[in-house]
């Protein structure tokens, strides 16, 4: 890979409302002028100066292995948050003395900008943040160069020269990025040559540890490992601040490309003077750095078995065979591992005491992109996630088990179907029994239960997303089930609301542009159950 940073560099211009600016804390929290000179005073304490000018293939293979070690600590459980894993010197290898007393919390879309500025810090890389023009949700957002507070105009390509002798509050540079983004800001068009990322076509040298992705339903992702057979591992951040680790698949939305979803990578910036400058498009496809407007917007059609997730996975498996045990074992972790961030998340909501508030007179416009207690104490999101999850792990077996039945070449498995369908419920069993993929909670009346694997999946659509609710209903104990405790649920219009709030319960594909009233989502649920799939050695489900 060339240095992207030839004839064909642009200054990019500014076409609209916002501004593109270098992240100073005095640029960000003044917000005078993105046009702004360089001032060696003390009203810029807290910038660096840039000794590594130019961000290119060593800069970015440096990064990529940073981040490959700060996901696998996350995913060996050494640190649960972003602040933990940044004060830790395991999981983060630029770690320093100073990094003790860093503060910073982030939410879903904070973490890869924060990550990104804290690595520029430490490396004396330059760093720019591009302010967006638009909402979350909002179609056509786009980068700008105009200041709402004084109206002034600046070029996007101008930047601050940033001073290291002034690098006493790496806190104030974290929270300036976490104070300003938001996951809407990677929803810009494939054609929009000043953001901060851009979408890639899909090959083993572009997607790599760092790059990032985006589901336009409002969720953000940070690539840290990608295997030989084209799994690939993320981690990802959640309103409570906590920072879990992911498989990708088709619990994550691709979007289209007016929503900039799907893979991005970061624009490589270079310092010039006083300039960061942004390279084209058309110099990031001359320069080998995968860029491309169209890869991953094609229609479903388009891809092979017409399924983008496959198409992805076949991209990056470098021509390795299926091992379909290996994956069922995967596949089966990950679905534990994400039972227990749940765990946490109703846990964090119940010690608040949210469950013991009346419920609201309504539910959020839309309950997956709210505000507030909702936002950050209900799991609607994370609970389609866990459902898409289980209900990829059941067209995997189905799919894996007619490969068996039909020879297919590309799955490295050698006995029948039957053998096949034994050594599966075999696993299952015994991550049944296993207490890694239990969950275990507090009863209202205060004494622990266990829920099973296999409980958890039989009651997957009676899991209540709604925070006001008690725990039992939370895990799914409805009235004639289980645990369930009349007392401490069916209290004031609870009941009514959990009655209600079925079809939402049965949704997988979320919905963050239109309303979810009570009501909407599917009249019946999908089978998912991969227990019974499993038990059920004649289905062909």
């Amino acid at each position: 890979m060339r240095s992207v940073f030839d004839s064909r560099m642009v200054g990019v211009r500014c076409r609209s409302l916002f501004s593109i600016f270098s992240v100073s804390i005095a640029s960000m929290l003044a917000m005078v002028s993105c046009d702004t000179r360089v001032q060696k005073s003390e009203s810029n304490p807290f910038a660096w100066k840039v000794t590594n000018p130019a961000w290119d293939a060593g800069s970015e293979e440096a990064f990529s292995a940073w981040i490959q070690n700060f996901g696998e600590k996350r995913l060996a459980g050494k640190c649960r948050t972003v602040e933990q894993c940044l004060r830790s010197p395991d999981a983060n290898t630029l770690w320093d003395s100073r990094d003790n007393a860093l503060r910073v919390y982030t939410d879903c879309a904070d973490v890869p900008f924060v990550l990104r500025a804290y690595f520029s810090y430490k490396m004396g890389l330059p760093y720019a943040l591009a302010t967006v023009f638009g909402g979350r949700y909002t179609p056509g957002n786009h980068t700008s160069c105009r200041l709402v507070s004084t109206g002034s105009i600046c070029d996007a390509s101008r930047g601050l020269e940033l001073d290291q002798s002034r690098n006493s509050n790496v806190n104030s540079l974290l929270a300036a990025v976490v104070g300003k983004v938001m996951s809407g800001y990677l929803r810009t068009s494939p054609s929009d040559e000043s953001s901060d990322t851009f979408p890639i076509d899909v090959r083993p040298d572009t997607l790599r540890p760092g790059t990032v992705f985006y589901d336009p339903n409002g969720h953000v992702l940070t690539v840290f490992r990608v295997e030989p057979n084209g799994m690939i591992r993320l981690f990802d951040g959640h309103p409570d601040g906590s920072l879990t680790t992911k498989v990708f698949g088709e619990m994550f939305a691709r979007g289209g490309g007016q929503q900039g979803g799907g893979f991005r990578n970061w624009r490589p910036l270079q310092q010039q003077g006083n300039q960061n400058l942004r390279p084209s498009n058309e110099s990031l496809m001359a320069n080998n750095y995968g860029y491309s407007a169209t890869a991953q917007y094609l229609p479903s059609r388009a891809y092979p078995q017409g399924d983008y997730y496959k198409w992805v996975r076949a991209r990056m498996s470098k021509g390795a065979r299926i091992d379909p045990l290996r994956e069922f074992d995967d596949k089966v972790k990950q679905f534990c591992v994400d039972i227990q961030d749940r765990v946490e998340a109703v846990d964090i909501a119940v010690r608040n005491g949210l469950n013991n508030r009346p419920h609201p007179s309504s539910l959020p416009p839309n309950i997956y992109g709210a505000d507030g207690d909702w936002e950050n104490y209900s799991t609607p999101s994370r609970d389609a996630r866990l459902r898409a999850s289980l209900r990829e792990l059941f067209r995997f077996v189905v799919d894996m088990r007619k490969a068996v039945a039909t020879g297919d070449s590309s799955v490295a498995f050698s006995g029948g179907v039957s053998e096949f369908n034994s050594e599966l419920l075999s696993k299952w069993n015994n991550y049944d029994a296993s207490e890694s993929c239990a969950a275990h909670y507090k009863l209202s009346g205060g004494n622990a239960v266990r829920i099973s694997l296999s409980m958890l999946v039989d009651r997957i659509y009676d899991l209540s997303f709604d925070t006001y609710h008690c725990p039992e209903l939370r895990w799914g104990a409805k009235p004639g089930v289980g645990e369930y405790n009349a007392a401490a649920c069916d209290v004031g219009q609870k009941m009514w609301w959990y009655r209600h709030e079925d079809t939402l319960r049965f949704e997988i594909d979320r919905g963050y542009g239109r309303s979810t009233p009570l009501g909407s989502g599917p009249r019946t649920p999908e089978p998912i159950n991969v227990r019974a799939v499993l038990e059920n050695t004649d289905s062909q489900l």
